[in-house]
């Protein structure tokens, strides 16, 4: 299934009300899936973390032959390079009018917040 619909507020209603599927063309394993499906039950009190925490995550066949006890000095297969987070925000004030720059109203957030570039609010 895929979330994207024609705008913000359908594309959320898409993410939070309907159930979870995955496309066909994505290979992810029956174990994957059951794990996924697990952590994104919206009852908490239904969730595979409720009784017993990360404990059930770890036991779950998805993490079989991974040893908890010395995961912190496994040398990961691949270390992503840093990114300066900077990028993404600025100092700028919100235009009073919008809340946002470039006069947009469909956000109406507090005029002190920093604007974040690359982001859409809901």
């Amino acid at each position: 299934m895929s979330f994207k619909s024609s705008d913000n507020r359908a594309t959320l209603h898409n993410v939070v009300g309907q159930p979870l599927s995955f496309l066909e063309t994505l290979l992810v394993s029956l174990v994957a899936q059951d794990l996924i499906h697990g952590l994104l039950v919206q009852d908490p009190k239904r969730r595979i973390t409720y009784l017993k925490g990360t404990t059930k995550i770890k036991q779950h066949p998805f993490f079989e032959g991974i040893n908890w006890a010395l995961v912190r000095r496994i040398t990961p297969p691949h270390v992503p390079d840093s990114i300066n987070f900077s990028q993404f925000w600025s100092k700028e004030k919100k235009s009073a009018k919008s809340g946002l720059p470039g006069g947009n109203t469909w956000n109406k957030g507090n005029p002190n917040d920093l604007v974040y570039h690359e982001f859409e609010y809901f």
